[in-house]
């Protein structure tokens, strides 16, 4: 018990010798842990895309039963039985316009789970910043002490240099394990978007060639294939709806 006491204290100890640039940074932290613990939930494969989910869902189109395709869409995620749903709303329109409408299903369901993962890269940038800046203050204090010579308090001094390591310390312990995190969430997303891509064609082949083989490509895309980012792309239409 000592030990977590002696851990708690030396905690207080750090944040007070920071000064409010650590306040800053604990807020930060606390907004990304929650943007992180949203996204571990929104971005769970059985909440987003199922690839054993896509097969039975093509299977089901393909014999054209009521019944399975009910029995396969209460087993699929959310977003592949929207997509579904609208091609079947469409499916006596041309192959490009269907491929179109089942597309911008997919691309909404991807605007959405990406939401707020950019907010967490610019906080993993912002936050090395913000301790950078704590840096630069502390040394101010204590050079601004020193080049009084003599009288200098060697108490003002050395809150000076402890305030620029603490909160470059933070920073970088922050701003580190954010921007790894991100990296993460962005390639799932791109990953996800490259996946519904591809079921957008097979829904399309499914229910105007349904004789045809279910994925003549067997395994979904996995790795970003130059398109725009869709992370991106749900900044800017948060951005265009503000």
């Amino acid at each position: 018990m000592w030990l977590l006491r002696y851990s708690l204290e030396g905690w207080s100890e750090l944040v007070a010798q920071g000064g409010f640039l650590v306040y800053l940074l604990l807020l930060i932290s606390v907004v990304g842990l929650a943007i992180i613990l949203e996204k571990i939930i929104v971005l769970r494969r059985d909440n987003v895309f199922d690839e054993s989910a896509a097969v039975n869902l093509l299977l089901a189109l393909k014999s054209a039963e009521k019944a399975s395709i009910r029995r396969a869409k209460s087993a699929a995620p959310a977003p592949m039985v929207d997509m579904v749903s609208s091609a079947q709303l469409v499916k006596n329109l041309p192959r490009e316009e269907l491929l179109a409408e089942t597309s911008a299903v997919a691309s909404l369901h991807i605007r959405n789970i990406a939401k707020r993962i950019r907010t967490l890269g610019v906080l993993a940038k912002i936050s090395p910043l913000i301790g950078l800046l704590g840096t630069v203050i502390g040394m101010i204090m204590a050079m601004g002490e020193v080049s009084i010579g003599a009288q200098a308090d060697p108490m003002v001094v050395g809150q000076g240099i402890s305030q620029a390591l603490v909160t470059t310390a933070v920073g970088l312990s922050i701003g580190i394990p954010f921007l790894v995190v991100f990296s993460y969430f962005r390639n799932r997303v791109n990953n996800y978007a490259a996946e519904f891509e591809e079921f957008s064609h097979e829904l399309m082949k499914a229910l105007h060639f349904p004789d045809s083989l279910i994925f003549e490509n067997p395994d979904f895309v996995e790795e970003d294939d130059g398109l725009t980012d869709p992370i991106e792309s749900a900044e800017k239409v948060e951005g265009e709806g503000l």
